[in-house]
């Protein structure tokens, strides 16, 4: 995980002289939020069993037991008309039509998209497009075999399972100097593979995602 982090930093340093750096600001936000989930095929393979296949329905329960949420920074160039983003959206997923086989099945404690993106402004909206890693945190009970969550990097439960594409809508209301409130809608898509106990799982996604941001530039 780690290499990506430095890859999408060192990204984004080498683009600064480029951008116009003299001429920009940095914008800080923290968002909250929920997403909606599009149903999507999930395949389980476990060793010694019948491959499991169904159409998932996924809840996010944005606030159960960790919070959804999404953090960025943002390069503006271009007169604050143009920017170069870097941020992690901290998704959620809990199974809610699992078969008789599934006991437990979430990804709750990060189906985390690592992304870097671009962004326009439009007066008060804000357009970005972009992708990047997908970071998951699997907890799993299939067939009585439970994957915990403790594994993975540094075993914190942490594996690059795939990637995320996304594209989002922004309107930001200014409350003073730099500082503003912002609304946005983002749809991503993603693909994913994550280990589950003698056995992984291919876990797409599609999702509408509605989160409430604080900013501020310096």
């Amino acid at each position: 995980m780690l290499c990506y982090v430095r890859s999408a930093l060192v990204t984004l340093l080498v683009s600064l002289p480029t951008l116009g750096w003299a001429q920009g600001k940095v914008v800080f936000e923290g968002a909250l939020g929920t997403a909606f989930n599009a149903p999507t095929p999930l395949v389980v393979n476990q060793d010694g069993f019948d491959q499991i296949r169904l159409t998932a329905d996924y809840s996010t329960r944005p606030l159960d037991p960790s919070p959804y949420y999404q953090v960025q920074v943002g390069i503006w160039y271009r007169k604050d008309a143009k920017a170069v983003v870097l941020g992690l959206l901290h998704h959620k997923l809990y199974l809610d039509n699992p078969p008789p086989e599934i006991q437990r099945f979430e990804i709750t404690f990060g189906y985390n998209t690592l992304y870097v993106g671009h962004a326009w402004r439009k007066k008060k909206w804000v357009i970005s497009a972009g992708g990047g890693p997908l970071i998951a945190n699997p907890y799993t009970e299939v067939r009585g075999q439970v994957r915990d969550g403790r594994r993975g990097f540094l075993s914190l439960g942490w594996d690059f399972a795939g990637a995320t594409l996304y594209g989002a809508l922004q309107r930001r209301f200014p409350v003073g100097g730099q500082v503003f409130f912002g609304m946005e809608a983002k749809v991503t898509g993603s693909m994913a593979w994550v280990t589950i106990a003698n056995g992984n799982a291919r876990v797409p996604n599609v999702a509408l995602h509605f989160l409430a941001s604080f900013g501020f530039g310096l």
